[in-house]
């Protein structure tokens, strides 16, 4: 099979619920985000083909010795229009030997702007592997998308900057989530930060601290547990008609690639399984999956109506 033609599948498929409006309620604020992650597929120290990537890794014999061996692996980047209805992946791009994450995430956001056009989304989420300022330099200089990415490198002097500059400063409150869900969210926004000698431009920075509660069992008791989280996100191109609490939306729209695509996907539909182990089977099984994965969603979520009332379990009984 030619795998560019279920590529090219794939992308017919999203363009139609697209224009069907289909992700009209997948949108945040009014925008709809793309998510960027990657995703190991498999690991292996017994076979091999001219795809694949590899590393040194320390282990332990028999006798308990260390001795080095050679891992062989794929790994893709993944392209996901996350929203909170449907979610679907966009685009899926292999990476290749001696390529790092950035440069095969490049390589698919050219070819979405290519394929999909500049206007089907408004923006990048991404976590902080991709925190780095040629990347944020070509999405949003090169590309045009704004860029919410995840701060977490502590040596970047921004990071130090924004904690200081948000310390002890009154923080806008708002509430995420219902019921045992609920999230208190106190939110820090400080403007016109400079990045790095990469990115020269000036960045935003958003910081959020959220506390909740949440039930955990400890022996036969069920004893309910405070929580804290703190996020700090760097905002790259312009959303400055967006508050604090929108940036802090766009950012948690990265769990989406990790819960919905990668996690459903390995869970349920075999994604790190390799049924052929060789270069286009391999990608051919993948775009399969993913078109599979993308219809039973979008038919279950737009056309389901018990899955919209909430009761998709009762007529399987």
């Amino acid at each position: 099979m030619h795998p560019e033609r279920l590529q090219r599948a794939a992308r017919f498929i999203n363009r139609k619920l697209k224009r069907g409006k289909a992700f009209e309620e997948s949108k945040t604020h009014g925008l709809l985000a793309v998510s960027l992650d990657a995703n190991e597929q498999f690991c292996t120290e017994h076979r091999c083909c001219e795809d694949c990537l590899s590393r040194e890794v320390t282990c332990k014999d028999a006798q308990g010795n260390e001795v080095k061996k050679t891992q062989y692996y794929h790994k893709q980047v993944y392209a996901q229009l996350s929203g909170p209805r449907l979610s679907v992946i966009l685009e899926m791009d292999p990476m290749r030997r001696g390529e790092e994450e950035c440069a095969a995430a490049l390589r698919s956001l050219r070819r979405m702007r290519k394929t999909y056009g500049p206007r089907f989304f408004d923006l990048v989420v991404v976590d902080s592997w991709y925190t780095k300022g040629p990347f944020l330099k070509t999405v949003v200089e090169e590309l045009g998308w704004p860029v919410v990415a995840v701060l977490k490198q502590q040596r970047y002097d921004i990071y130090q900057e924004a904690l200081a500059l948000t310390a002890g400063k009154p923080a806008q409150v708002v509430q995420r989530g219902e019921g045992p869900h609920e999230r208190r969210v106190e939110i820090w926004d400080v403007c016109a930060l400079r990045f790095s000698d990469t990115y020269r431009d000036p960045v935003r920075v958003v910081r959020s601290r959220e506390t909740w509660t949440e039930g955990r069992q400890q022996g036969k008791e069920w004893k309910t547990v405070e929580k804290e989280q703190t996020w700090i996100w760097v905002v790259a191109g312009d959303l400055d008609g967006y508050d604090g609490a929108a940036i802090r939306d766009f950012g948690h729209l990265r769990w989406k690639i990790e819960n919905n695509a990668f996690g459903e996907l390995t869970q349920h539909w075999h994604l790190t399984h390799v049924a052929h182990h060789q270069p286009v089977a391999v990608l051919a099984l993948l775009w399969i999956r993913i078109i599979a994965f993308t219809l039973f969603h979008a038919f279950a979520i737009v056309h389901g109506k018990l899955f919209r009332m909430g009761y998709p379990s009762d007529r399987a009984k």
